[in-house]
């Protein structure tokens, strides 16, 4: 906040130049690596080859096909739908952007001089207003992760997986696993009291049971059509747990066969089954779950929670190879509740070290390279800064991204891109925040119009490909391996040949 306003000026333009290199370079880089590295083959139904398919053997079945390694179309990462809420606030956070770039399109034909008068007077108020709102906007983000600590989607995937071992070990029939809630949808629907259950979900459907359903139908899916016939659908009944008569059987096929090929999909086969449980748990709860004179070993919702906090019910190709995170091994042999006090002590620690390192060595790395751009290479500091800063900012993101996606699991994947788009919305805001508090209260204009835009266009692109592609292919790495040199030459034709300076 000190020094003259020239300086100072200079000193946000290297800052803007990092602040665009850095939110830019984590958006294309790692997420190549991501998508490289933790690409696995796309079966013919679309999806990723997460599952080992109940045909392959483990000794000779790979998530990655040698044949489909560098395919554009064949390998591919599928993140889960939590990318798409971090997408989501990405988009909504960037618009402080516009807010302090609206007054910077006004009087473009003035005389420079009179540009940056006009600019100082007119960016104050929205300088202000973007400053306030960076500042909740970091707020709540901070706030909306605590919570989504809490009731995450991998907390219900984890569940969902001690659910599904819970079947397969014969401690809960699929009745007791989701008899209960699917009762209690279906009534909903039926009475009509819920007007929103139709929309929340479409169908009556149960995206949950739905998930766990797919994992043993694509089992004994084996040609890879996405459909079954009569004898592949015992095997999927018998590994449910869902004990039905030849009689009955038969019955189900005729029922959802309604082309009479012999065969069902998946969605007819989804169908039926959440009708079979949610009616078979009607009246009383727990008969259908188990045989006569038998008493249940799991009875209720809690129980099933309780079993997913066990780590011995990590099942399945897809979670056993979901590995937990790495202990430190002076604190393996403590007891759960000192390990979290001690991780959450070091962690305090080394963000308080990282942080006086930063406010020691960021004013001369600032000077270093404003003298490197404009005095030596003589290319103008943003573009050093642009290029040279990030390496040294964003270099823990790179790297803890890749580790994730080496796993090759959509956990792991959804964690690593999480974590990219969780820092552009640490520089939409916290960053962003510093440079327009600097505008409104140094009196500076806020001249960065190309910088601005070459920003908006990678987080939009970024965003637009998380909305709409459920499976990002090895193609869409190339497209956003694309976008770094395009921001570059963007920003140097808004300014050397548009007159965006």
């Amino acid at each position: 906040m000190g020094g003259p306003k020239d300086s100072v000026q200079q000193q946000v333009a290297v800052g803007v130049g990092a602040l665009a290199g850095s939110t830019i370079m984590l958006l294309t880089f790692p997420w190549v690596l991501t998508i490289v590295a933790g690409r696995v083959s796309i079966d013919k139904r679309g999806n990723c080859t997460y599952q080992r398919p109940k045909s392959q053997s483990k000794g000779t079945w790979s998530k990655l096909d040698p044949a489909d390694g560098w395919k554009l179309t064949k390998s591919g990462i599928e993140p889960s739908r939590a990318v798409g809420a971090a997408a989501g606030i990405v988009l909504a956070t960037a618009a402080a952007y516009l807010l302090v770039q609206f007054p910077a399109f006004r009087n473009p034909s003035a005389p420079q001089g009179v540009i940056d008068a006009l600019l100082v007077q007119q960016d104050a108020p929205f300088a202000l207003v973007g400053f306030m709102y960076c500042f909740l906007a970091f707020i709540v983000y901070l706030v909306y992760s605590v919570w989504q600590s809490s009731t995450s989607q991998f907390q219900q995937e984890k569940i969902l997986g001690a659910k599904r071992k819970a079947i397969e070990s014969s401690l809960v029939s699929l009745t007791g696993a989701f008899g209960s809630e699917l009762a209690e949808l279906s009534d909903r629907l039926r009475a009509n009291t819920d007007p929103e259950a139709q929309v929340l979900l479409p169908g009556g459907r149960n995206f949950a049971f739905e998930e766990l359903l797919r994992g043993f139908f694509q089992r004994y899916d084996i040609n890879g059509d996405g459909t079954i016939d009569r004898v592949e659908m015992k095997g999927v009944l018998d590994a449910l747990k869902v004990k039905v008569s030849d009689q009955q059987l038969i019955s189900m096929m005729e029922q959802m066969d309604i082309n009479r090929d012999g065969r069902v999909d998946f969605e007819e086969f989804a169908q039926c089954l959440t009708e079979l449980v949610a009616s078979g748990v009607e009246g009383d709860h727990s008969k259908h779950a188990h045989g006569p004179g038998q008493q249940p070993k799991v009875q209720s919702e809690e129980s099933i929670q309780r079993l997913a906090s066990a780590r011995a019910l990590m099942d399945n190709d897809e979670i056993a190879s979901q590995e937990e995170e790495d202990v430190p091994a002076d604190l393996a042999d403590l007891p759960p509740d000192q390990q979290r006090r001690r991780v959450l002590q070091r962690s305090l620690w080394l963000m308080g070290m990282g942080t006086a390192l930063v406010l020691i060595f960021s004013d001369p790395m600032v000077a270093v390279l404003n003298e490197l751009g404009e005095n030596r290479l003589k290319v103008g500091s943003f573009y050093v800064s642009f290029i040279l800063a990030p390496l040294a900012s964003n270099a823990s993101e790179v790297i803890a991204s890749f580790s994730y996606a080496q796993k090759k699991t959509r956990r792991s994947c959804t964690i690593a891109l999480q974590t990219l788009l969780g820092a552009a919305v640490m520089n939409n805001t916290l960053c962003l925040g510093v440079f327009l508090a600097l505008v409104r209260f140094r009196g500076l204009p806020w001249v960065y119009t190309a910088e601005t835009l070459s920003i908006l266009m990678v987080e939009l692109s970024i965003c637009a490909l998380v909305l709409l592609c459920r499976i990002q292919r090895l193609s869409h790495a190339i497209f956003v391996a694309s976008l770094y040199p395009l921001s570059l030459a963007v920003v140097y034709l808004l300014e050397h040949v548009v007159g965006w300076d």
